[in-house]
């Protein structure tokens, strides 16, 4: 009954402002300026989670699982408690065996051997291991402190969310002087309200996921990112890094670039805490990783959830649960996975690392990497996704400013941003058996649909600096908008 209350108060103020900002007298876009471009991107970021919203209620009509709904989520969200312990138990488990006996094969014996799922690096738990034995706290203890943790982190990630698009709005229109604080805290509000309603962020709180706090993490490093502070930006990933070690792909992409600051902050992260690691429990428990993902590589994961290339193709050919999660094991090895998931990775993470890789790397890009990193990976489960709200936050501004797919791009950025807020799961997974289980997978083509419309606006944004820089004194900016908000 609270979801339902809370789904129908959603919707109705959801639709209320979206009819406010698309007709006059505005609400939202006199807080934020008067630039020709202002309105339209307030306006397609006020339409793009208006639409998410309204399928999310499509989809609980069509299905009636208002308790496995975006809002049933959203509400877990309002109300703090009870959130499981996905990341905590499998990390408390490693840490306690890594303090009962410090040069134990902790891979061997919890996850090829035990059937538990620690899919995370020892140093990951070097520093939080020794400081829970020494408080002597409880397992409950220790999940209820991380579940705060995340909640705390979720609520900083909605006014991150808010400053990354305040930022992105001034340098789509040029802007110089800073908001003031009402639109700050305007902007904040907002982002707060984007947040509760998306889905693979909600729904990664709800599992007890350190992923919550990585997607804080991620969002302030674009935030450092858009201020021209690659110390912090790094440092940030490196904290990253330390959880999922994949995610230094980033650092391989700044370092072909050349920013070295932001290399060298991630390596003051991730570096001490490796060497501490290594010291405590030694080199093989350290790289005994590399094991790990290659086990996961090797076979990915089959479930529904799982929305990367490599769940695509376990699904398409039947091999392995679809509907039901395997919490200590994996799909049969298959060639024909291996080589899709390989071959994709190759592709997308090849294609990121490389572009544009003569010029100074902006927001936009550094958000390809983000998008490209996460949907490459070989499992991507929907609160991976949760990386992508703030990649939204930095993007629409741009995109609504260079108009990359010209009078289209607010109804491509709807669809991206509404594959990939929304739980549609309760619908789709109807086609579970049969071949029309790819559309399983709608937010891998959503995340997809958002990395090619990145790809154009940094393509025209390369263009328009290019043709700068051949007149004198001329200033790159956006096209000039259209007279009516396309």
């Amino acid at each position: 009954m609270t979801s339902l209350v809370v789904a129908i108060t959603i919707v109705t103020v959801t639709a209320t402002v979206m009819v406010l900002e698309w007709r006059p007298p505005r609400v939202l876009v006199p807080l934020f300026g008067n630039d020709a471009h202002v309105g339209p991107a307030v306006r397609a970021a006020t339409t793009m989670i208006g639409a998410g919203v309204i399928l999310a209620a499509l989809s609980v009509l069509a299905t009636s699982a208002v308790q496995s709904s975006t809002f049933a989520y959203a509400v877990d969200a309002l109300l703090p408690g009870g959130a499981g312990g996905d990341s905590w138990v499998p990390m408390l488990t490693a840490a306690q065996n890594l303090q009962h006996d410090p040069q134990s094969p902790v891979y061997e014996v919890i996850f090829f051997d035990g059937g538990m799922k620690f899919q995370y690096p020892v140093m990951s738990v070097v520093i939080v291991g020794p400081v829970i034995a020494a408080l002597g706290w409880t397992d409950t203890q220790v999940y209820d402190v991380a579940n705060a943790a995340s909640w705390l982190s979720f609520i900083a990630l909605g006014v991150t969310v808010g400053a990354v698009f305040l930022r992105a709005l001034a340098h789509a229109t040029s802007r110089v002087s800073p908001y003031s604080w009402p639109v700050r805290v305007s902007a904040a509000v907002c982002g707060l309200g984007a947040t509760f309603v998306f889905y693979p962020v909600t729904r990664g709180l709800e599992l007890g996921q350190i992923q919550t706090a990585m997607t804080l993490a991620v969002a302030l490093a674009l935030l450092a990112w858009q201020h021209h502070r690659p110390w912090a930006a790094g440092a940030l990933i490196g904290l990253c890094c330390v959880v999922k070690p994949h995610w230094g792909l980033l650092v391989m992409w700044a370092l072909f670039r050349g920013r070295w600051q932001f290399a060298a902050g991630a390596a003051l992260v991730a570096g001490p805490l490796t060497v501490l690691s290594i010291a405590l429990y030694g080199f093989d428990n350290v790289i005994g990783y590399v094991d790990v993902a290659r086990a996961l590589s090797a076979s990915g994961e089959s479930y529904f959830a799982n929305q990367s290339f490599n769940g695509l193709t376990n699904r398409l050919l039947g091999n392995g649960p679809n509907l039901t999660f395997d919490p200590a094991g994996f799909p049969p090895e298959h060639a024909v996975v291996r080589t899709v998931t390989l071959v994709t990775a190759i592709a997308i993470i090849g294609a990121a690392v490389t572009w544009r890789m003569q010029r100074p790397p902006t927001a936009v890009e550094f958000s390809i990497v983000v998008v490209s990193i996460t949907v490459a990976a070989p499992v991507a489960w929907e609160h991976h996704y949760g990386v992508l709200l703030p990649v939204f936050a930095a993007a629409t501004p741009a995109a609504i400013a260079w108009r990359p797919w010209g009078r289209g791009t607010l109804a491509w950025l709807v669809v991206a941003y509404s594959l990939t807020s929304v739980s549609l799961f309760p619908l789709v997974n109807r086609a579970a058996d049969t071949p029309a289980n790819v559309l399983q997978s709608f937010m891998l083509v959503g995340g997809l649909v958002l990395l090619i419309t990145l790809y154009r606006v940094s393509q025209l944004e390369r263009q328009a600096v290019s043709r700068t820089t051949q007149v004198p004194d001329a200033v790159p900016g956006p096209p000039a908008a259209p007279s009516r908000d396309g």
